[in-house]
């Protein structure tokens, strides 16, 4: 049980930001546990941004947020992300709709491990000023500032 604390405790730090971050690592089937949920979507996002520029348009990001906001900070939905999603392309849309899929399912199970039970506590673990890509990009780049 002790061991358990401790790596729950090593885990919420990667979340929260306060200890760096495992780099290198390419798709999420080969992610370590301690690797940060929030850096892992930011990083995905960039990957896809990297071959979508669509990504950045503000159509597709209020979209997004708007999926984040509903299913992840306020609860109020379950994680459902629509097939369109307003990128140019379908596989564009289908590699942003699994994107998400895949990050808000792990993102609310670590939210619910480390009882971050209110809206104001989920979003401030959201938009850690902390977290970034290793390009530098931060969660606003992607989402917009709340």
């Amino acid at each position: 049980m002790r061991t358990i604390k401790r790596l729950l405790a090593k885990a919420f730090g990667w979340i929260i930001g306060k200890q760096p971050r495992v780099r290198g690592v390419e798709h999420e089937g080969s992610r370590p546990v301690a690797w940060s949920s929030m850096a892992a979507l930011l990083e995905d996002l960039e990957a896809i941004g990297a071959e979508h520029d669509e990504l950045f348009d503000t159509d597709v990001r209020e979209r997004m947020w708007a999926i984040v906001d509903a299913a992840l900070i306020k609860q109020t939905t379950e994680i459902a992300v629509p097939a369109e999603l307003g990128m140019f392309t379908a596989e564009g849309n289908a590699k942003l709709r699994a994107a998400l899929e895949f990050n808000l399912t792990r993102l609310r199970q670590v939210f619910a491990i480390f009882q971050l039970d209110t809206e104001q506590k989920r979003r401030a673990s959201f938009f850690n000023p902390r977290l970034h890509t290793e390009q530098g990009r931060h969660v606003d780049d992607f989402f917009g500032h709340p």
